[in-house]
């Protein structure tokens, strides 16, 4: 029975995230070197003022090209090889404060749910429910710069998850958030090549959720997944990663029959049985706490089997994946809000009329508020790709408002299923 195509996601551990020219460096990884003093010299006279009160988080399109030594985008000053690390992984305590902050900052209600707490190994995590995905574009520089810029604007204006890979973008996507954490953390991590030597702590890597990937798992892996995550726990026991995931696109969206089906119970056990054997030695351990804590698929208008179709089996019974997560203690990560921009031409200007969604002005901004308000305690963060500085403003905009509860969310639901089952939507009447 051929299996599904699966990426192992590593979440939030010692790798870090880093511009990665060779496979082989991931254990050291790094965001850049310098061998030689660059000209310490910005494009504009106010730069390290504009600095000094967040002008490069505030406005990176704009600051990172007119001043990259203030904004730590070319380093100033190096007597030799400089590697500059982001170790680290959230922790419940900074994503708290960070969680705490932005509502202080962005004028939100003190009861804003924007931000949920999920468990993570026993640990609670404060995450927004709109995260940065760094998956769509080219491989080249321009492309580069537009993603470190829509991160550094994005964290600076309450999105803390971010997700990427080392297949994104041929490499290119795990280089763009090195740079963004490079600019979002320098007070921590270069604050030593500041040209006035001060330096600023407000954030913090264990404030941020960074999901990365280890690479695809062939069909043959897949086959004996208690390997692949016997492997995965025997990292987690040596520190390299915290936690460990699956990102998917089919399998745990197929109907029981189908052979790409998934049961994510089965899962969670093989997981549990890795972790027993690495703990234990081979000897099974009843309860073991395994390391398996995510999945990520995709969840949009028209992609709503997640919360909508009961066949994940669940104990005695059936649910629906939503469900079969939140049972199960594992955080669902959503991806492919837009439908990699293809819902945007079919839906741009149809949406104005579904009532639950009129607080939100354009047609991302009411996809991205569907699929953030997906019902189940089990949701965490519905991760959108955004570049261009005028979504990513929209987007960010968006975090200011609450998630539909679930009465709301379905009734938009039924609405927009009915839009795209239309004549001019392409698609079927979700029932």
């Amino acid at each position: 029975m051929p299996a599904p195509l699966l990426l192992v996601l590593a979440l939030s551990g010692a790798w870090g995230v880093a511009s990665l020219a060779d496979a082989g460096e991931r254990e050291e990884a790094f965001i850049g070197y310098s061998e030689r003093a660059l000209e310490c010299k910005d494009r504009l006279a106010d730069c390290r003022g504009k600095s000094k009160h967040d002008g490069c988080l505030k406005d990176p399109y704009n600051l990172r090209t007119f001043c990259p030594i203030s904004c730590n985008v070319q380093r100033c000053l190096s007597s030799g090889t400089l590697k500059v690390r982001h170790k680290g992984f959230a922790s419940p305590l900074d994503t708290a404060t960070y969680a705490q902050r932005w509502v202080q900052s962005s004028g939100a209600s003190e009861a804003s749910k924007h931000f949920k707490q999920r468990e993570f190994a026993g640990k609670p995590l404060k995450l927004s429910s709109l995260g940065v995905g760094t998956y769509l574009g080219e491989p080249d520089s321009r492309t580069d710069e537009a993603v470190a810029a829509a991160l550094i604007y994005s964290v600076a204006n309450g999105f803390n998850v971010i997700d990427t890979a080392s297949s994104y973008r041929w490499g290119h996507a795990e280089s763009s958030v090195g740079a963004a954490l490079d600019a979002l953390l320098a007070g921590v991590s270069v604050g030593d090549f500041a040209q006035d030597g001060e330096t600023s702590t407000d954030l913090t890597r264990s404030m941020l959720f960074i999901s990365t990937k280890a690479g695809f798992v062939d069909e043959a892996l897949v086959r004996q997944l208690t390997k692949a995550f016997t492997e995965l726990e025997t990292l987690r026991a040596a520190g390299s990663i915290r936690h460990y995931g699956l990102a998917t696109w089919d399998c745990f969206r197929l109907p029981p029959g189908n052979p790409g089906h998934l049961d994510l119970q089965d899962v969670v056990a093989i997981a549990a049985e890795a972790a027993a054997a690495v703990s234990s030695g081979g000897a099974a351990s009843g309860g073991q706490r395994s390391g398996f804590a995510a999945i990520q698929l995709p969840v949009s208008a028209e992609m709503s089997e997640a919360w909508r179709e009961p066949w994940q089996a669940l104990r005695n019974g059936t649910a629906t994946l939503m469900a079969a997560a939140e049972a199960l203690g594992v955080a669902v990560f959503t991806s492919g809000p837009l439908g990699e921009g293809g819902l945007l031409g079919r839906l741009t200007s149809r949406l104005d009329d579904v009532v639950q969604l009129r607080a939100q002005a354009t047609t991302a901004q009411k996809l991205l508020q569907l699929a953030r308000s997906t019902p189940g305690g089990a949701m965490a963060s519905a991760l959108v790709g955004h570049k261009t500085r005028e979504f990513v403003v929209a987007n960010c905009e968006l975090a200011k408002a609450d998630p539909l509860q679930e009465v709301d969310f379905r009734r938009a639901m039924a609405t927009v299923s009915n839009i795209l089952a239309g004549p001019q939507g392409g698609g079927v009447a979700a029932t």
